[in-house]
């Protein structure tokens, strides 16, 4: 019986699997390393966020490591949806650890980001009955972050406009991911295509599902599409953790 699966596409799965093992020996060489800067401490934290989804990704790609003697089921939309998930970690990852930039824009960087993770807990516990007690201490902490910022000197040279914005905690970055991947090497028109096509997995937006008719595509079976975007989404997921993982090395030593 002849394998379904192309010369091409199995080499990307085997890179894949091999990117990610390497990340994993990374992760694990500095797992439980204590007295850390503060910076370098969320680097582990948001590098084994990355391994955690790309181990996630492998239950999902046939023929990967952990489902080689599994049954076959093709679902390229969820394995876009992890995908986005695994690019928007790295952006975060880049931005708040390895990007080159004073301290004080590092500080306000992460401030404006522990803002909106306080902000976005507030509304949450708001928008339950019995959740009076737990909003109350996030409105607090809100205000705290705040004040932080307001005596930043990276924070208080923004636009007015941009202070204002940051400061309501509804953006967790203080500029456009387009900004932050072009500093990541990712050229704009690939970065654009990427994201645009991944959220329309990830939201179910029509493109994801209304020609599934039309080709052969989202019934859980082998086709050409569902092979060729697996492999791009594969290709782009082995690049950014490639890099992050050079990049988390680099720091360490």
């Amino acid at each position: 019986m002849n394998s379904p699966f192309s010369d091409k596409y199995i080499n990307v799965v085997n890179q894949f699997d091999s990117t990610v093992e390497q990340a994993l020996k990374m992760n694990r060489k500095f797992e439980g390393v204590e007295g850390l800067p503060f910076f370098q401490y969320f680097s582990t934290i948001l590098f084994t966020s990355l391994c955690t989804r790309t181990i996630s990704l492998s239950y999902l790609i046939p023929a990967s490591r952990i489902t080689a003697k599994s049954p076959v089921n093709w679902d390229y939309s969820s394995v876009a949806a992890i995908t986005r998930s695994v690019l928007e970690t790295r952006l975060a990852f880049f931005y708040l650890c390895i990007d080159k930039c004073s301290n004080a824009e590092r500080e306000s960087r992460w401030n404006v980001f522990q803002l909106h993770d306080s902000c976005s807990r507030e509304r949450l516990f708001g928008a339950f009955s019995d959740g009076d007690e737990q909003m109350e201490a996030f409105q607090v902490q809100s205000e705290e972050i705040r004040e932080r910022l307001k005596s930043n000197s990276h924070f208080s040279g923004l636009k007015k406009s941009t202070m204002k914005k940051l400061l309501n905690g509804k953006s967790a970055y203080a500029e456009s991911l387009e900004d932050i991947a072009i500093r990541m090497d990712i050229p704009l028109n690939e970065f654009r295509i990427y994201y645009q096509l991944l959220s329309s997995f990830t939201h179910s937006f029509p493109i994801s599902f209304l020609r599934m008719g039309d080709q052969i595509r989202g019934r859980g079976i082998h086709s050409q599409v569902e092979e060729g975007y697996i492999i791009m989404f594969l290709e782009l997921v082995i690049h950014q953790l490639e890099a992050a993982a050079n990049e988390f090395a680099v720091q360490f030593d």
